[in-house]
């Protein structure tokens, strides 16, 4: 009877064992993922954020062509954005995941080319040197690419 007693405090010794094993298992993957794939989908979603803070900028601009106090006003607001958006590319860059960062390190190139063919487009929009916000519209085309 005792024996058959320690059989069955054993098994459920050992299935107890396995599940808190099991646990700690999971409690590691899930530290992983956020870790990871959390952080990385966040500044992700920060990048974007960025771009599209930037793309409004330059909307903005396009929009005040007429009144270039406007356009002046928007500038440095335009040009933080587009710092922020190579803060968070760096940020992006800066996770453990040579995938994420072989991405990344295409995007930053495209920023900066971004950035250095609107900048002469937006001090002649400041200018007033553009018909209509069409025109520079088309002329940022190139840099937007």
């Amino acid at each position: 009877m005792l024996g058959a007693i320690a059989v069955v405090l054993l098994s459920l010794g050992l299935v107890g064992g396995a599940g808190l094993m099991s646990m700690f298992g999971i409690v590691e993957l899930n530290g992983a993922f956020l870790d990871t794939t959390v952080v990385q989908s966040t500044r992700l979603s920060a990048l974007r954020e960025t771009i599209a803070v930037v793309r409004s900028h330059e909307k903005d601009m396009l929009l005040a062509y007429e009144k270039p106090e406007q356009v002046a006003k928007i500038q440095p607001q335009w040009a933080a954005a587009v710092g922020n958006s190579k803060a968070a590319a760096e940020a992006l860059a800066s996770t453990n995941h040579s995938a994420v960062g072989a991405i990344v390190a295409k995007i930053k190139p495209l920023l900066e080319s971004y950035e250095t063919k609107a900048i002469p487009v937006i001090k002649q929009l400041a200018a007033s040197a553009y018909d209509s916000a069409a025109v520079a519209d088309r002329m940022l085309r190139n840099a937007k690419e």
